[in-house]
């Protein structure tokens, strides 16, 4: 699930924070100069987000993929992780 971003006034400025309230910008002095940014932070993270069907980097199967950062079908990634342990 994609992380949700909103513009937020602080002590010196505007900044942008995510949807556990950390602040994830530096800050800006005009609220649209924040709103800018944000709007450039949700669309990459609704882009990493978006499911698609992906070739597996490893074994060329195809899977839908949860992501941009979801590239191994799970087949792959187990038998990745049981190599990992064994070791």
């Amino acid at each position: 699930m994609a992380r949700k971003y909103s513009v937020s006034r602080h002590a010196k400025g505007w900044a942008v924070y995510d949807d556990a309230g950390q602040r994830v910008s530096g800050l800006h002095s005009r609220i649209d100069g924040a709103q800018a940014m944000c709007d450039r932070m949700q669309r990459r993270e609704d882009k990493k987000a978006v499911r698609t069907i992906r070739p597996c980097m490893c074994c060329r199967t195809a899977f839908e993929s949860e992501g941009i950062h979801n590239r191994l079908c799970d087949r792959c990634r187990r038998v990745g992780l049981d190599l990992r342990m064994a070791g």
